[in-house]
């Protein structure tokens, strides 16, 4: 076993911890966010006001989230490096470490989507301005 293999093993089990959480927290948010930013334009500005709040407070749970891909992001950089750096595809296949690689696309995936979802309430909440 090499020694970024021990390294991803041994990390494992908070790796995973860490990764129900961030995607947790994504999903649970998620469907609310998408309602609200489905709901039509309403005519009298208390109204718009109250969604415009509600809408922001979602962006500050959602801006929550993207906080803590990034912490996740940044604990696993050293460890995929390493991984990386040993990688090796002669022999067997390296199942740990390309585990941990496609947990990293998945944190970066996640990141994309953030920043998405971030930019579509910034967007509406803009529009329920005028």
């Amino acid at each position: 076993m090499t020694r970024s293999q021990q390294s991803i093993i041994d990390a494992s089990g908070l790796i995973g911890l860490l990764l129900v959480f961030v995607f947790g927290y994504f999903a649970a948010v998620l469907p609310v966010v998408l309602s609200l930013l489905d709901i039509a334009r309403p005519d009298i500005e208390a109204d718009r006001k109250a969604l415009r709040s509600r809408i922001l407070g979602y962006q500050i749970v959602v801006g929550a989230v993207l906080v803590l891909d990034l912490l996740v992001i940044a604990w696993l950089i050293p460890l995929t490096l390493e991984t990386v750096t040993e990688l090796s595809l002669s022999g067997a296949f390296p199942t740990v470490e390309v585990g941990l690689l496609i947990m990293d696309v998945m944190l970066l995936s996640l990141l994309v989507a953030i920043m998405w979802l971030l930019l579509r309430m910034r967007r509406r909440r803009r529009q329920l301005l005028v």
